[in-house]
C-alpha cells in the first residue's frame, strides 16, 4: 500500500474536512441562537399580552375606571 501514492491520505483532505467540520459547527451555535431570540421574544409577547384570567396580577384600579365622562361630586360649586 505504501508504493500507491494515491491510496494515501494526504494533509491537504484533513485540512478541508476540519474546515467543513468547523463551518459545520458556526452553522448549527448560529441556528441554536437564533432559535433561543424566536423563543425568547414569542416568551415575553406572550407574557406582555395576558388578559382575563390568564393575568397573574390585575391591573390597579385607576387603569380600568372609566375616565371618558365628567367627575360628579368634585370640584368647588360655582
Amino acid at each position: 500500500m505504501a508504493s500507491f501514492p494515491d491510496l494515501r491520505p494526504d494533509r491537504g483532505s484533513a485540512n478541508a474536512e476540519h474546515q467543513a467540520a468547523r463551518s459545520f459547527r458556526r452553522l448549527a451555535v448560529l441556528l441554536a441562537l437564533l432559535a433561543l431570540c424566536v423563543v425568547a421574544f414569542l416568551a415575553v409577547s406572550e407574557l406582555a399580552t395576558l388578559h382575563g384570567t390568564k393575568a397573574l396580577v390585575p391591573p390597579p384600579a385607576s387603569l380600568t375606571l372609566d375616565v371618558s365622562g365628567p367627575a360628579t361630586g368634585t370640584g368647588a360649586a360655582a
